[in-house]
């Protein structure tokens, strides 16, 4: 099974799960507070349009024209939830949850990259890199996000997400032809990249162009 196909139903599992959940919890409380409406039944009710709702956002998701810009924020979250996964590896759970809270600071995003280096997959390095390259972009130090994107991009230089990041670090520089060259990189991308994927920067691609010939 392919990346995506792995993020797609880890999605799909977590989040029906989780509309099914408040479901059945608004249903438990709207009879607890009317006292009228039978428990079991109305929580039962509640929890089955709870899922069916998640599925009719999914579907139209999806099956939509904005699909590959679904599938893109999709693997952000299967790199954001990678980045936690090392953390709490590497620095524990209790550092991990007062991160989430407090926040990340780039040091101790350093430390792990320089003690995984060595030893990580080169796919645990690019998450741990693009999470850094977000500090970079949270604290307005572009120059510092663009050495982290190439950084990334030496590990694998067809990388849609990175090269998609790296564009956007262009295209807010001014620098149009740069952020074209990164989107055609990305659109070699063989481990991720789908048809809608390609929709996606391709449209991107032809903003870009439009903004090329205005300017």
């Amino acid at each position: 099974m392919t990346l995506f196909g792995r993020l797609t139903i880890r999605y799909w599992s977590v989040y029906s799960a989780g509309f099914t959940a408040m479901g059945v919890a608004s249903g438990f409380v709207f009879s607890w507070v009317t006292e009228g409406a039978s428990l079991l039944p109305t929580t039962l009710v509640a929890g089955l349009a709870g899922f069916l709702l998640f599925q009719g956002q999914a579907i139209h998701m999806f099956f939509s024209a904005r699909r590959g810009y679904y599938e893109y924020m999709l693997l952000l979250k299967g790199i954001e939830s990678g980045t936690g996964r090392l953390i709490r590896q590497s620095l524990g759970l209790g550092f991990y949850i007062r991160s989430r809270f407090t926040g990340l600071k780039e040091e101790h995003l350093s430390t792990i990259i320089k003690e995984g280096k060595n030893r990580l997959e080169w796919t645990d390095l690019m998450c741990l890199l693009i999470k850094a390259s977000s500090l970079a972009r949270r604290d307005h130090n572009i120059k510092k996000e663009i050495s982290t994107l190439k950084a990334a991009l030496s590990l694998y230089p067809y990388s849609i997400v990175v090269n998609n990041m790296l564009a956007e670090c262009y295209e807010s520089q001014g620098m149009i032809h740069e952020a074209l060259d990164c989107c055609r990189t990305g659109l070699q991308d063989r481990l991720v990249v789908t048809p809608a994927l390609r929709v996606f920067v391709n449209r991107k691609m032809d903003r870009l162009r439009s903004k090329a010939n205005f300017t």
